[in-house]
């Protein structure tokens, strides 16, 4: 009896520790959030922390090229359950079942903390949410999430080299450890996935909601102004991906997560992008349509000898099937879509992904356009 209640108040100590770390830490950083603190980016405040533990923290972020504390701070704790000047092998069931806690813990707060900086970023102009600073935080909780998972699995390998019966002779023992990891995990994917959204969104706000304006410049250059039939992209064109490319310019660490971050951030703003745009042209290719058939109705109202020879052949409005370069002002209009949605379509293939389903389908309808 002597020896259990010593082992259990040797455990109960040591579980105080870890949490104290954990939660004084959740503390200073609920303390500096209502002194404004947090809007300036300092870190939070640890009390009751001691100086060790902070150099401890501070170490293992560096070592394991992790960016937030909550991640550094959860790896600190589980490394703290298995280090030989704690660990007890009579009490490895009681630090395994601590570990998958911090390991709940870790996830359950990168989930609030990237909703409230969501929640947070939302409220901001288009402009100073790309700026924020919780844009640039969501960032390094993607990050970590990625890396977590990646640390967790070299602590539990760590773990089963530590415990008897777990090491590599017995290998069912040790994918179960790492399939209870991968679980408790799993819900990260979740957040991180709610992060990439949002960021996308942030990021393509500012190019979609000038589409419109800029059709509509493309649409009065060739109205009545004899301009030559266009031969290249709209230069705003390039600009719709600017935001993209800025955003990326601030993922530069490890390059495997790197470049899982980038791949996220890639494929929801091309699909946002491409499907936004090509609403917008069907919307202004379908107005000149409107306009050329209200016009066609006029002429014949008035008499006028005006053929329109397609036979039984359904084609867009307009399009020339011969080959020619068109001379029509609302052709001239429709090559320049052309032109400019075939540009976004190279655009996308060259970030390797792919475009929303909808402007793929949008693309083999305008096709003639490009002849």
């Amino acid at each position: 009896f002597s020896r259990k209640w010593q082992l259990s108040a040797y455990f109960s100590i040591q579980k105080k520790h870890v949490i104290a770390v954990l939660e004084d830490f959740e503390r200073g950083k609920l303390l500096n959030a209502a002194r404004g603190s947090e809007s300036n980016g300092t870190r939070p405040s640890t009390p009751a922390s001691k100086p060790q533990v902070e150099q401890d923290v501070l170490q293992i972020k560096h070592r394991e090229g992790l960016l937030t504390e909550h991640a550094a701070r959860a790896v600190w704790a589980i490394q703290q359950c298995w280090a030989s000047n704690v660990y007890l092998e009579a009490l490895a069931a009681k630090f395994w079942q601590l570990t998958m806690q911090i390991l709940l813990w870790y996830q359950q707060t990168a989930s609030q903390c990237v909703q409230q900086l969501i929640q947070s970023n939302a409220s901001k102009s288009s402009v100073q949410a790309l700026e924020s600073h919780e844009l640039d935080e969501l960032l390094h909780h993607m990050h970590d999430m990625f890396a977590m998972r990646e640390v967790a699995m070299e602590q539990t390998r760590a773990i089963c080299r530590v415990v008897p019966g777990t090491d590599n002779g017995t290998c069912g023992i040790s994918a179960g450890l790492e399939s209870a990891v991968g679980q408790a995990l799993a819900p990260l994917d979740d957040t991180s996935n709610k992060a990439a959204d949002h960021i996308s969104s942030t990021i393509t706000a500012p190019s979609t909601t000038t589409l419109a304006s800029h059709l509509r410049r493309t649409t009065s250059q060739f109205r009545h102004t004899n301009r030559p039939s266009p031969s290249t992209p709209s230069p705003y064109i390039s600009s719709l991906f600017a935001y993209l490319e800025s955003t990326e310019s601030k993922i530069t660490h490890d390059q495997a997560t790197s470049e899982r971050i980038k791949h996220m951030l890639r494929s929801r703003v091309a699909t946002r992008v491409s499907q936004e745009f090509a609403r917008v042209c069907a919307d202004a290719l379908a107005t000149i349509s409107k306009t050329e058939a209200s016009l066609l109705r006029l002429r014949k109202s008035r008499g006028s000898n005006v053929r329109v020879d397609v036979g039984d052949v359904v084609v867009p409005s307009g399009v020339d099937l011969r080959g020619k370069v068109p001379e029509a002002d609302n052709d001239k209009i429709r090559r320049q879509i052309w032109l400019d949605v075939d540009q976004v379509a190279r655009i996308v293939r060259g970030y390797g992904v792919e475009t929303d389903p909808e402007f793929a389908r949008f693309v083999d309808l305008i096709q003639p356009f490009g002849i």
